[in-house]
């Protein structure tokens, strides 16, 4: 069954469906889950939180909470993230700059090679121009973590979005191909 987002997006809440082929016993339940405003429609983007600090993730995570975003794992550490990040494959990576171990740029630098259509966005406490444009050509997005409660939404909407339509186009290419060349 195929629900046209246009229709549905500024409609917060949760919309409930039943495909009309299926009925019955077999009947599928279906849901999309709406953030408030309609930000991210469809699929929920899973989210990958890294920072070395519990209470920076338990913040984060509270943030998130009432939207279309599910965090499928935390790190600690830039390794850590890497290790997680060929484990789950998440949509989106929110990573601290500054970690022990390996820091977020360095870890950025990995995911881009072993994950490309993952997002990263950078979330820390240095807002500082020069940090900002340093770490820009490895990231999809950037947030102070003292602007968080205003500016991570409406970032990872942005994200979700273009992470969906990129997961379209790899289910697109998957059925028109028919194994391996060779």
């Amino acid at each position: 069954m195929f629900v046209d987002c246009g229709l549905v997006t500024n409609l917060p809440g949760t919309m409930f469906f039943r495909s009309v082929a299926s009925r019955g016993r077999n009947a599928r339940r279906r849901h999309l889950h709406l953030a408030a405003g309609g930000a991210s429609v469809g699929l929920r983007r899973r989210i990958l939180l890294v920072d070395d600090v519990p209470m920076v993730r338990t913040t984060i995570r509270s943030f998130l909470e009432p939207y279309s975003f599910q965090i499928c794992g935390e790190a600690t550490d830039g390794e850590e993230a890497i290790e997680k990040v060929r484990a789950l494959r998440p949509d989106i990576v929110l990573l601290d700059i500054n970690m022990p171990v390996m820091n977020g740029v360095r870890a950025a630098c990995e995911i881009r090679r072993i994950a490309p259509a993952t997002k990263i966005v950078f979330l820390t406490a240095h807002a500082i121009p020069t940090v900002v444009h340093n770490i820009l050509p490895w990231a999809d997005g950037f947030v102070s973590k003292g602007r968080a409660d205003r500016e991570l939404i409406p970032l990872l909407s942005r994200l979700a979005m273009t992470a969906r339509d990129a997961t379209e186009e790899k289910l697109i290419g998957r059925k028109g191909s028919h194994g391996p060349k060779g």
